[in-house]
């Protein structure tokens, strides 16, 4: 769980959190940072440690069995810095997703773009986009029975 990391700076600037709430956060987000580069700049013949932490079968206490300065770090810190590390790769997709989604949404269709003469477009999906008539391709994208096939048809067309 990292609600008290996403939150507290959010609401320290309301006025909902203390000073010593937001710089006991804000250490455990610099204790956090420091052991997953320590983790990252450690290195076997099996590759990083971080690495290593990534796979479902390993646990923290394999990982600070081979580098003992691990073993003071907090349980708290230990258990953010192992959620980090093992879905790292999730979030990078997810903000991967997160932009195409946003470059989508950037794209408008004109008001008065007839989905007809897109040539290239299935017969449901025309019937679909010309009956809701989207404001972008972010929210085509999201009508059901619309595949991502679609979408770059559409794409490619209004460019």
């Amino acid at each position: 769980d990292n609600a008290d990391r996403r939150l507290t700076p959010l609401a320290h600037r309301l006025g909902l959190a203390d000073d010593a709430r937001l710089a006991r956060v804000e250490e455990k987000e610099r204790r956090i940072a420091e052991t997953v580069r320590l983790l990252e700049s450690t290195h076997d013949h099996e590759g990083s440690m971080a690495k290593r932490l990534r796979r479902p079968e390993t646990t923290w206490d394999q990982i600070a069995a081979r580098r003992p300065e691990l073993a003071d770090v907090p349980a708290e810190v230990r258990r953010q810095v192992t959620y980090d590390v093992k879905y790292a790769g999730y979030v990078a997709r997810q903000d991967i997703d997160v932009a195409r989604q946003e470059r989508l949404a950037a794209r408008r269709i004109p008001e008065a773009f007839d989905y007809a003469d897109v040539e290239h477009l299935r017969m449901e999906a025309r019937e679909k986009l010309a009956s809701i008539r989207p404001r972008d391709l972010a929210q085509a994208s999201r009508i059901s029975g619309i595949t991502p096939a679609d979408v770059a048809v559409l794409m490619v067309y209004l460019k």
